[in-house]
C-alpha cells in the first residue's frame, strides 16, 4: 500500500512537472526579454555541458543519501529554476536559469527511475515504467493546448502558471517515502571518506589525496530499458542511464 501510494504521488509529480506552459514559445520568450539567437544556442550548449560534469557528483550524493532525498532536493531545484526563469530579463539571469536546471537534472537522471522500479516487483516494472511515460507525455500536451488557448499573447503568464505547477510538484515529493530495500543498512555501508587533515585515522583516505597510482577507477555507464534491468535489492544510481565513478579494486 506504500508504495503505491509512493507511485501515485510520483506520477502526480511528473505530470505537473510536464507542465510547462511557456515550453512553445521558449525561444521567442527569450527573444522578448533581449536575447539572440547566438546567446540561447550558448547558454543551451553551457547547460549540456555542466549536466555532464555533475552526473558523477550526484551518482556519489544518490549513493549516500538515498534516491528519495536526492528526488526532493533537485524537484526543488527544478522549481527554482522555473522561478528564475519567470523573472528572467537579461542574459545573466537566464543563464543562471540554466545552470540550476543542469543541477537538477543532472540529479534526477538514473534516480527517479531507480526510485519508481524499487517501488514495486520486477515483474511489474515495464508497466510502471510505460504509465510513467504516459504520465509526462499527458502533461506535455495539456501544457500545449492551454498555452494555445489562454497565453499565447502573454508569455509571462504562462511563464507564471509553469511555476505554480512546478511548486506544487515540490511539494508533492516531501510526501514521499523510502520503499523498502532502497538503500543498503548503515552497517553494510561503506565508511565515510575523511580528509587526513579532519584526522580520524581508522578513515580511509580520499581518492584525492591517495598516490597516484592508486587513484585507478572505472567509470560505470549502463543503459537500462525497464524490461531489461536486473538490480538487486537496492538499486543504485548505475542504473538506468546514470554514471557513477567508482574506485576500482584488483
Amino acid at each position: 500500500m506504500e508504495n503505491r501510494r509512493n507511485i501515485a504521488l510520483f506520477f502526480a509529480a511528473y505530470f505537473l512537472e510536464g507542465l510547462c506552459f511557456y515550453g512553445p514559445v521558449a525561444t521567442l520568450y527569450r527573444q522578448a526579454a533581449g536575447l539572440t539567437l547566438l546567446e540561447i544556442g550558448t547558454l543551451e550548449s553551457v547547460s549540456v555541458a555542466v549536466m555532464l560534469l555533475l552526473e558523477l557528483p550526484w551518482g556519489w550524493a544518490d549513493d549516500r543519501l538515498g534516491h528519495r532525498r536526492v528526488i526532493v532536493v533537485c524537484t526543488a531545484l527544478y522549481a527554482l529554476s522555473k522561478v528564475v526563469f519567470w523573472w528572467a530579463d537579461g542574459l545573466w539571469d537566464f543563464l543562471l536559469e540554466r545552470l540550476i536546471l543542469a543541477a537538477a537534472l543532472s540529479g534526477l537522471s538514473g534516480c527517479d527511475s531507480a526510485y519508481l522500479y524499487a517501488c514495486g516487483s520486477r515483474g511489474d516494472g515495464q508497466r510502471r515504467f510505460g504509465l510513467w511515460g504516459a504520465v509526462q507525455t499527458a502533461g506535455l500536451v495539456t501544457a500545449g493546448v492551454c498555452s494555445t488557448l489562454f497565453f499565447s499573447d502573454d508569455y509571462r503568464a504562462a511563464a507564471g502558471w509553469t511555476v505554480a505547477a512546478y511548486t506544487l510538484a515540490a511539494l508533492l515529493t516531501l510526501f514521499l517515502t523510502d520503499p523498502a530495500g532502497t538503500a543498503p543498512p548503515p552497517e553494510k555501508r561503506p565508511p565515510p571518506c575523511v580528509p587526513r587533515w579532519a584526522g580520524a585515522s581508522p578513515t580511509p583516505r580520499c581518492w584525492w589525496e591517495r598516490p597516484f597510482s592508486a587513484r585507478r577507477c572505472s567509470l560505470w555507464v549502463s543503459f537500462s530499458t525497464s524490461s531489461s534491468i536486473s538490480a538487486p535489492a537496492f538499486p543504485p544510481s548505475g542504473l538506468a542511464c546514470s554514471i557513477s565513478l567508482r574506485p576500482w579494486r584488483p
